[in-house]
């Protein structure tokens, strides 16, 4: 982009900043919700989705605050991943159902309680959701004051598409996307890959040498000029006197 500016002027730009990790870190898929249980009580809560997961899981705490109603209650086999056995656990299944924060979007899933308590989980950075502001893309997990909330919910493959859509996703980079879902777009993929993102930037640029220079030009262009125009006026003011 090239512009010309006059004395004291200054204009406003946009320039690429390219930002590059050495570390490697990968976004899981989280969402943002209102879960609203028997008793009245409405939650905002987060969940992680999972689709390697069989099964959806919700905290036990969860179902006890709300009052979730149970559908069945008994043994259920679990093996996570690399365990070399599995076992077996006296879990309840409840059914509720998910409420997106941005409009009448609704989920409705069954899980198994569960005990354990997950890993706290960074939502989208702040460089992504400038993005998506700047698309007037919702986030199903935005940075803001209510980024640090707790995982409570895992939704598994038996539910995992009914929450998420299958229209196209929008690339951030070679690893990272963004991917649509009932909840809003939900940040998935890795970071390992250099990533741009655009800052305002103010150019200012002084011309006083520029004109001046171009001041003593014009003024030795006239000097110039004056040698053969003042004879002629000369030669003139004297044959009109004399006449």
């Amino acid at each position: 982009m090239s512009c010309i500016l006059t004395n004291e002027q200054s204009a406003t730009t946009s320039t690429n900043k390219i930002y590059t990790s050495t570390y490697n870190f990968v976004h899981l898929q989280t969402a943002r919700f209102f879960i609203t249980g028997s008793n009245g009580i409405t939650k905002l809560t987060r969940c992680l989705l999972d689709g390697g997961s069989q099964s959806s899981f919700i905290s036990s705490d969860l179902v006890d605050t709300l009052n979730l109603p149970v559908i069945s209650t008994g043994p259920s086999d679990l093996q996570a991943f690399e365990s070399p056995t599995s076992f077996s656990h006296k879990r309840r299944q409840v059914q509720f159902q998910l409420s997106s924060i941005w409009d009448k979007a609704k989920v409705n899933v069954i899980a198994f309680e569960s005990y354990n308590r997950y890993a706290s989980h960074p939502s989208s950075p702040t460089d992504v959701s400038r993005f998506a502001k700047s698309k007037r893309m919702k986030l199903a997990d935005s940075d803001d004051s209510l980024s640090s909330l707790p995982i409570e919910i895992l939704i598994g493959a038996d539910f995992y598409w009914n929450v998420m859509h299958s229209d196209a996703s929008v690339k951030l980079s070679d690893s990272l996307a963004l991917v649509p879902s009932s909840f809003g777009w939900i940040l998935s993929g890795s970071r390992s890959h250099a990533t741009v993102s655009f800052n305002p930037t103010v150019h200012s640029i002084n011309v006083d040498a520029l004109t001046h220079e171009l001041d003593n030009m014009v003024r030795n262009f006239w000097n110039l000029e004056s040698i053969g125009i003042q004879p002629i006026q000369e030669k003139l003011r004297l044959s009109t006197h004399n006449a």
